[in-house]
């Protein structure tokens, strides 16, 4: 019963944790050329930045404004989950690698990942220097998750580590690596990544991947396992501020 107990409230909190990232980054609108509307987004105030990108579309801008400003309502579309206007906007828009990250973005957001596939292999030939790359990639990874294809999405994520190593996605990718090789059973590579995330001077991300590693060490089912994942818990409640680890840890014992 105690294990039992343990089990529901790991794989819970693991949920929970996951569910709070789980959707991941999205590219940040271009330099400072319409600062207004960037400050929306980021405080996300997606139906003002909406309305400011559709302001600035009936202005008549040059060829490039309105390209930014496409992507621009693009991202405050997405933001209020409007993914089928998303679609309905970039139907037709060419194969940038902004635009083209959109609407796979949308095609990924209402489970058409066949769909979404297609659209990113329709990039154009300058994603690899566009800001966009890095993002592509990722979603490329993620729709080959959701669809199944693990070893593909796993080569997306390590492409991504390998040519980006220095970019702010850099731990989500290093969990989603983590993830990949938990879900074919390369149990000892997940445990080297998340024993490397652990590393990690960011407390947040200590901690996550100390439940990610708590709960890979306790499904394996060895007693020694089990131990080393209470033992994790244990340190996680050593920490004031996370109170939801000592309700885990005061309800196992």
């Amino acid at each position: 019963m105690r294990q039992t107990c343990f089990s529901i409230i790991l794989v819970s909190l693991v949920f929970c944790t996951h569910a709070a990232v789980a959707q991941g980054a999205v590219p940040s609108p271009a330099g400072a050329r319409f600062p207004i509307i960037q400050a929306s987004l980021d405080d996300g105030f997606f139906s003002l930045a909406e309305q400011q990108a559709r302001g600035l579309l009936r202005e008549d801008p040059s060829d490039e404004d309105a390209n930014e400003a496409l992507l621009l309502l693009s991202h405050a579309l997405w933001g209020q989950k409007r993914y089928s206007e998303m679609l309905d906007l970039l139907d037709g828009r060419g194969t940038g690698p902004g635009l083209v990250y959109w609407r796979a973005r949308a095609h990924y957001e209402i489970r058409q990942y066949e769909q979404a596939l297609e659209v990113l292999d329709s990039v154009g030939e300058e994603k690899d220097t566009s800001r966009f790359a890095p993002y592509l990639l990722r979603l490329h990874g993620h729709i080959e998750q959701r669809a199944g294809e693990l070893i593909a999405a796993e080569a997306s994520f390590a492409r991504f580590a390998e040519n980006y190593p220095d970019h702010p996605e850099r731990i989500e990718n290093e969990f989603d690596l983590a993830e990949m090789y938990t879900l074919q059973k390369r149990i000892p590579e997940a445990i080297a990544s998340y024993e490397s995330l652990v590393r990690e001077e960011d407390n947040i991300t200590v901690q996550r991947a100390q439940l990610k590693l708590a709960n890979v060490l306790y499904t394996q089912g060895a007693a020694e396992n089990f131990d080393r994942a209470r033992n994790l818990l244990d340190s996680l409640g050593v920490n004031e501020s996370n109170r939801l680890s000592y309700r885990i840890d005061a309800y196992v014992d």
